[in-house]
């Protein structure tokens, strides 16, 4: 139990601590990997404004939030997750065998994110994210039963 009585899912549960760990794994490797996209781009184009761009595409994606939300609303999120990391691995894939042209990394880094950004939009709305409150039960009328 924790400080406050309530059991810590962590140490209680072994399907909610393999997915914190595979989350956990996945954000780690998505952060080295956006340090690696910067690192590359510096080398091959040699200007900060490069980066920025970079950058940038890999943020244009969440203006796509709402919309890829829908989407995501329509699968399974077990499935769209796995399909999600399976994309983005072939995707780095392409990236380290092919070095892209400057172009084409943007909008391969633009890919990547769009997924990420449709299940994280998914995440607040449903108020499973990490910011998310515990919302209290709902009140009941004296007398009224749902049939």
């Amino acid at each position: 139990m924790s400080e406050r009585g309530r059991p810590n899912p962590l140490r209680t549960s072994r399907s909610f601590r393999r997915l914190w760990l595979a989350r956990t794994i996945s954000h780690v490797g998505d952060g080295i990997a956006l340090v690696a996209l910067v690192l590359l781009v510096q080398e091959t184009e040699g200007t900060g404004t490069a980066v920025g761009v970079l950058l940038l595409a890999s943020s244009l994606p969440r203006f796509l939030g709402p919309l890829a939300g829908v989407v995501a609303d329509r699968v399974e999120q077990r499935t769209l997750m796995v399909l999600c990391d399976v994309g983005n691995a072939a995707i780095f894939a392409t990236i380290a065998w092919s070095r892209p042209s400057f172009g084409v990394l943007l909008a391969l880094v633009a890919a990547l994110r769009g997924p990420r950004h449709a299940l994280r939009a998914r995440r607040q709305e449903r108020g499973s994210g990490a910011g998310a409150q515990r919302r209290p039960p709902p009140r009941r009328t004296p007398g009224w039963e749902p049939r």
